[in-house]
C-alpha cells in the first residue's frame, strides 16, 4: 500500500552501555557524535577524521584510514549544583590555568562576564585523559580537577 525508499546508513552509531550490577545495559543510541561521548573518542582517534567522513560519505571507506591511539582514557563530567534538575549558574570558575596540558578541558556550561569565566549550564566542563590504562587515566583527571573548582560545581561528590 506504501512504497518505500531504500537508503543505506553512512555515519556514526554510538551504543551508550551502562555497566550494572547485572551486568551492561544498553542506555542510548546515537547516530552522531554526542556528548561527553566525542570528548573521549576523538582525543583518542589518530589522524584527520575529515578524512574519514568524506570516505563514508563517498562510500568509499578504507579500513587502514581508521586509526586508533594505542592508549585508553576517561572522561570526568563536571556539573553545576542541582543537575540535572534545577541548576544554579553565575559562580567562578577557578584553577583551570594550573591543569596539566596532557588534560582536555572541554567548556560545554561555561560564560566569560567582566574577565571572569562562569558557570553557564548543568553540565559545565568535561575533563578527558589519555594514558596507557584507564586506572592511570582516572587518576589523572581526578588529580586534575582538584585544582579546578567553583562554588557550585559537584567536585565533593565526585572527588572523594
Amino acid at each position: 500500500k506504501g512504497s518505500y525508499i531504500k537508503s543505506s546508513f553512512k555515519g556514526i552509531l554510538y551504543t551508550g552501555i551502562m555497566i550494572t550490577e547485572s551486568g551492561p545495559k544498553v542506555i542510548e543510541y546515537n547516530c552522531r557524535f554526542g556528548d561527553p561521548e566525542c570528548e573521549l573518542i576523538m582525543p583518542m582517534y589518530d589522524g584527520n577524521i575529515i578524512d574519514v567522513f568524506f570516505e563514508v560519505a563517498e562510500s568509499r571507506l578504507n579500513k587502514n584510514t581508521v586509526k586508533w591511539k594505542n592508549q585508553t582514557g576517561v572522561c570526568v563530567v563536571v556539573c553545576s549544583g542541582g543537575y540535572p534538575e534545577k541548576y544554579q549558574s553565575g559562580y567562578e570558575i577557578n584553577g583551570l590555568d594550573q591543569i596539566d596540558n596532557d588534560v582536555i578541558c572541554f567548556h560545554s556550561g561555561t560564560k566569560i562576564s567582566d574577565d571572569k569565566l562562569l558557570t553557564n549550564g548543568g553540565r559545565v566542563l568535561v575533563l578527558s585523559t589519555l594514558s596507557e590504562s584507564i586506572y592511570h587515566s582516572r587518576e589523572k583527571v581526578y588529580k586534575e580537577l582538584k585544582k579546578s573548582h567553583s562554588q557550585t560545581l559537584f567536585t565533593e561528590k565526585i572527588l572523594h
